[in-house]
């Protein structure tokens, strides 16, 4: 079915590199399929003929086809979490790089929101006086 995708000329940068990725983890074999064929020893130093057979057919390098595998990954993972997210990605809505970027935004704010809790809890309180006859008033203040 991916096969199918990538030979479409209206597919987004998501959806290409995503099919890319899928075909690549579909069909690359682990260390120990691999070392099941006879005659044929995969190790550290060997290339990865999966991943160089899927670039030269459509003109990537192999490390950027290892890429789209790990983007096809988290994509994978979005889809049982968030499946209307990954719906307007499929669907070209929205780019991948625009939900990874909210997300982190998400994430530094919520951090950023507890921090600022813990030192306002931990802040020592200063009572400040300020009496003028006309407006006399006293507030209290957190320093951090």
């Amino acid at each position: 079915m991916d096969a199918n995708q990538l030979g479409r000329r209206n597919l987004t940068r998501d959806q290409f590199e995503i099919s890319i990725g899928r075909l690549y983890r579909r069909e690359k074999k682990t260390r120990a399929e691999a070392g099941s064929l006879k005659g044929k020893s995969i190790d550290q130093n060997d290339p990865c003929i999966t991943a160089d057979r899927i670039a030269g057919e459509y003109k990537v390098s192999a490390p950027t086809v290892k890429r789209y595998a790990k983007k096809a990954e988290e994509f994978e993972r979005l889809e049982k979490e968030k499946p209307e997210v990954a719906k307007a990605i499929k669907s070209g809505e929205r780019s991948f790089k625009e939900i990874k970027k909210e997300e982190k935004l998400k994430t530094a704010k919520a951090q950023y929101t507890q921090q600022t809790k813990q030192q306002i809890q931990t802040a020592p309180v200063v009572e400040v006086s300020y009496k003028n006859y006309n407006y006399p008033y006293s507030f209290y203040l957190q320093v951090p």
